[in-house]
């Protein structure tokens, strides 16, 4: 996030950063569907569409997280559960309070 704001204006910042909660929640709503079906072409496809995402926004965390599953899904499915999925949610969830707080550190909340 520092990334994108040293070299765009806050404005510029603003209207990049905006999309990230709306988009992300989508995809987390996507990756628990899929999981819930056993889906394992779209867990793969989703975890790699939001990691792409979180990497953007400097959510290394997230990226990660969604790395395990999208790396180990056809390789070692058992070791995708029930927490893999929990864990990308609750670094979702830590991305939008840092997002958060970022913004009201610049005033633009």
């Amino acid at each position: 996030l520092q990334e994108i704001l040293l070299e765009t204006d806050v404005n510029f910042f603003r209207e990049s950063v905006e999309p990230f909660p709306v988009q992300s929640a989508e995809m987390m709503e996507q990756l628990r569907s899929a999981w819930d079906k056993h889906d394992a072409e779209q867990l793969v496809f989703v975890s790699h569409k939001l990691r792409g995402l979180a990497l953007s926004y400097g959510a290394n965390a997230l990226a990660e997280y969604c790395k395990i599953i999208e790396n180990n899904i056809d390789t070692n499915p058992a070791s995708i559960t029930d927490e893999s999925i929990a864990n990308v949610d609750r670094s979702l969830k830590l991305s939008y309070e840092t997002l958060s707080l970022t913004i009201k550190k610049l005033g633009m909340a």
